[in-house]
């Protein structure tokens, strides 16, 4: 079923092609993500001709460059650069009731963190605009954010290495103990401080203003946490002057532990590092969803609403494998045997492999 859905989709729309189309190289898929690679579309009109033909069920590209290419082996492409990607697929297993068909909570803390690198790293810390900044939905468990422009595409190994550690944050919070005669003194951020730094004062500053005896407790001796918490605001412009109280550094470790809970992320290294990468097209079907792999394009964006490429009003009659419960197209479904559900359920239920006979 779903090849024929396929077919009928690209019949009606195609995805536009990425910027600099006719330098990538693209791979396609009917049964595995990437059965057929080192494809090569001369410009949009091409590609578009390709997907009303073939219809694929996976379609990916190169975020690098090439002289050639079509071109085998790799080495034969001529490499001239590559735009930066990140993905982000990582199952949040644990921290609620995961569904491992297609999980709502799962989506949404991975879309936090595609988010949080485009607007707090990407933007405010390196200083890329806007316009060089793509974040899309995979159309399937995750989500992509790629950079482009001229100094993206110069990038080597070693520094897209770096910016990767940069935005999993500091192994140790940035403290330095010195003596000043016979006091010894704790060193830290402050203001002015950008990046890490500049989020470690803060947090700090936080953690002073949300202290509390009870979660001070077992963290602080009885007078230095009747210190702390008699002078507050003291504290918070001490720290903004750079001035670390050192009696208090298990307040302030605690409050680096949290910030890279709460900051820290962990793409996906190898999509980062691999300038031999094919990525999820943009706008092109998803074969083990039918979803799209929608570009972003607003704030409130819901994968199960804005990224369906199938009816919801039309029905299909389908047979199951199993009974399966999954949330979709803004409903919860509880499906076993026989069924009629609508034609996008039906397109996502043969993508999983759960239907009789496919």
């Amino acid at each position: 079923m779903i090849q024929e859905k396929f077919k009928e989709y690209y019949s009606r729309r195609q995805p536009p092609a990425p910027p600099r189309c006719g330098e990538r190289e693209f791979g396609v898929g009917y049964e595995k993500k990437i059965d057929l690679r080192h494809l090569h579309f001369r410009d949009e009109a091409a590609l578009k001709d390709y997907f009303r033909e073939e219809a694929p069920l996976y379609a990916s590209y190169s975020i690098a460059y090439y002289d050639l290419p079509a071109a085998r082996p790799m080495k034969n492409k001529g490499f001239t650069g590559a735009d930066l990607a990140f993905d982000f697929d990582v199952a949040r297993i644990g921290e609620h009731a995961h569904n491992p068909l297609i999980c709502r909570p799962c989506l949404e803390a991975i879309l936090r963190d595609a988010l949080l690198l485009k607007e707090e790293f990407l933007e405010a810390d390196f200083g890329f605009s806007s316009k060089e900044i793509a974040l899309n939905y995979s159309g399937n468990k995750g989500y992509h954010v790629h950079v482009r422009g001229d100094e993206v595409r110069e990038l080597d190994g070693n520094a897209r290495r770096q910016l990767l550690q940069y935005v999993r944050g500091p192994e140790v919070a940035p403290l330095t103990e010195a003596r000043h005669g016979t006091r010894k003194l704790l060193h830290g951020p402050g203001r002015g401080q950008t990046g890490w730094n500049a989020k470690f004062l803060h947090a700090a500053q936080e953690a002073v203003r949300n202290a509390s005896e009870e979660s001070l407790k077992g963290l602080l001796p009885k007078k230095v946490r009747e210190q702390l918490l008699a002078d507050k605001e003291g504290m918070v412009n001490a720290l903004e002057e750079g001035r670390w109280e050192l009696r208090l550094r298990p307040l302030w470790e605690q409050a680096f532990q949290d910030l890279k809970r709460e900051k820290g992320l962990e793409p996906d290294a190898q999509v980062s590092l691999d300038l031999a990468r094919l990525i999820r097209l943009p706008d092109s079907l998803h074969g083990s969803t039918g979803l799209l792999a929608k570009t972003i394009d607003r704030p409130d964006f819901d994968p199960f609403k804005h990224a369906l490429a199938f009816s919801t009003g039309k029905r299909e009659s389908a047979e199951l494998l199993r009974r399966v419960e999954f949330e979709f197209a803004g409903q919860e479904w509880a499906l076993e045997g026989r069924v009629l559900v609508p034609e996008a359920i039906a397109v996502f239920l043969d993508g999983q492999g759960l239907l009789v006979g496919k």
